[in-house]
């Protein structure tokens, strides 16, 4: 599609929807995420298998476990600590980043449960469970039929494929950096990319799965810190719920 067939598309109607300011925030990542998951979809289960049958090792493993762990809880602490430690007035925005890693990660769980897709591992790309249907998980004493939803050891992990919790993490923390320090924005969505490439890699998940953790993470990410609300509830809180907060700059 060229460059022309594509400005022709954004000015018809359904461009100008999706353009329009007050809900291109959302409407833009989401059409890119499933235009990417639509494309993806079908090559999931060969990705999976090609990524699962390189043997990485040494450094090159250690590194991805490392790089994966962006925007999960040792890696929000220290970012809490350098933007303490470094920017003052923005001091009150770590309540923005605490907040929204905490939406990402409850939307997350909750998408799990609702989706229950196997893991990589169990070689079934295509199943998806819903919150009542059941799969033999494998145990030792052989295939349990369980429900993506039991609090039975391993079956949270085995049946909970879609989203990526690490790449919601992750996408999460990178909107929070990229609206406060907006020349962070390259730097924020290359450790995104990293974060996907690795769960990918080392066959905890599927690329449609970290497809959809990282749009999961970047609206609710984006949600809370674009209008301040962990600033807002603590204010709110303080103020005995009086609803008289004060609203911290993005910037």
């Amino acid at each position: 599609m060229g460059l022309g067939a594509l400005g022709n598309i954004l000015r018809t109607p359904p461009g100008r929807w999706v353009l329009d300011p007050s809900r291109r925030w959302w409407a833009v990542p989401v059409l890119v995420a499933a235009a990417l998951a639509f494309a993806l979809f079908p090559l999931d289960g060969p990705i999976s298998t090609w990524a699962r049958s390189i043997k990485l090792g040494g450094d090159i493993r250690r590194e991805f476990e490392a790089q994966q762990q962006f925007g999960q809880l040792v890696s929000i602490i220290l970012v809490a600590v350098a933007i303490w430690l470094l920017d003052e007035k923005r001091r009150a925005r770590l309540w923005d980043l605490a907040l929204s890693a905490g939406v990402a990660n409850l939307a997350a769980n909750l998408v799990k449960v609702l989706v229950g897709r196997p893991r990589p591992n169990l070689e079934d790309p295509g199943h998806f469970l819903g919150p009542f249907g059941q799969y033999p998980v494998p145990t030792d004493a052989g295939p349990v039929l369980r429900f993506a939803w039991e609090l039975a050891p391993g079956v949270g992990y085995a049946l909970g494929s879609m989203p990526s919790r690490h790449a919601v993490s992750a996408a999460a923390t990178a909107t929070f950096l990229a609206l406060v320090y907006p020349r962070l924005r390259p730097l924020c969505w290359l450790l995104v990319g990293v974060v996907c490439v690795a769960r990918v890699m080392l066959g905890a998940h599927y690329a449609t799965d970290v497809i959809a953790g990282a749009l999961l993470g970047h609206l609710s990410g984006r949600w809370v810190a674009e209008r301040s609300l962990g600033v807002r509830l603590v204010d709110a809180i303080a103020r005995g719920g009086t609803g008289s907060t004060r609203r911290t700059p993005v910037g």
